[in-house]
């Protein structure tokens, strides 16, 4: 004779009249228990760490991740103010001296190295020519070893004649760098005049964007176009200009010859 089969029994937690069970399965928030109902029975100690970690998780999934900020104008002015002090205590020299020998205006080199005015490519140059050492080191920042990344909106970027001739630095210099590289910006229309750099230093440009006329010492003219590239002595005065009627792109390989 079979035996009756005993119903399964489920043990089941006693439910609170005045409490309604929640539905972890449902996405309605009028099903889920209401919160104070929830910390019922809890004490002071565990109600305070409830309420702390819900801040915490409520933190955590409505952080943005977010970059540190660009590198202002203000920000590059105060590293070339900095830099450039650092190198007046190591020559022992005055600013007259410097300003006299830079061929740039006394208030105007107080100025910059005071951080109260950002220096044009064509002037730091000068300056940096004046105190014969390596142009990328007077916008170098302090950084740590390993690998170094340029973000595009963190690169150090130097304006000349009004913002028609933009350079924007795609090396992490060091104290005394022997190659820099910068992406060139030149406007349409717009021939921008470099003076001679220190003996044995040269230039490579390779044009991205737009065609490119460089001047040279004496020599002729040489017109270069989107993937053309030239390599010429950087110590005699040269000259950029953007023919055609877009602005021109290109990269700049920037090296020293030997430093006494």
């Amino acid at each position: 004779m079979d035996r009756p089969s005993k119903a399964l029994k489920v043990r089941t937690r006693p439910v609170h009249p005045g409490r309604r069970r929640r539905d972890y399965f449902s996405s309605r928030r009028a099903t889920a228990m209401p919160r104070r109902d929830r910390l019922c029975g809890l004490t002071p100690l565990t109600k305070r760490l409830f309420h702390k970690v819900s801040w915490i998780w409520s933190c955590l999934v409505n952080a943005k991740h977010v970059e540190g900020p660009p590198v202002t104008e203000q920000d590059l002015t105060l590293v070339i103010a900095a830099r450039m002090r650092a190198r007046l205590r190591q020559e022992n020299g005055a600013l007259q001296k410097l300003a006299d020998f830079a061929g740039v205006d006394i208030e105007r080199l107080e100025s910059i190295v005071n951080g109260q005015r950002a220096p044009s490519i064509d002037v730091l140059w000068k300056i940096a020519n004046a105190l014969d050492v390596p142009f990328g080191s007077l916008i170098a920042a302090n950084r740590r070893g390993g690998a170094a990344v340029i973000r595009n909106c963190d690169a150090n970027v130097l304006v000349s004649s009004g913002g028609a001739f933009r350079s924007r630095a795609l090396t992490a210099f060091g104290e005394t760098p022997r190659v820099e590289i910068y992406e060139l910006t030149v406007a349409a229309g717009h021939c921008e005049q470099s003076q001679a750099h220190a003996p044995g230093t040269s230039e490579n440009i390779l044009v991205v964007k737009g065609e490119l006329e460089i001047v040279t010492g004496r020599e002729p003219a040489y017109r270069l176009g989107p993937g053309d590239a030239i390599h010429f002595d950087a110590d005699v005065p040269h000259a950029y200009r953007a023919l055609g009627a877009e602005d021109v792109v290109a990269h700049l390989v920037l090296a020293y010859g030997p430093r006494n």
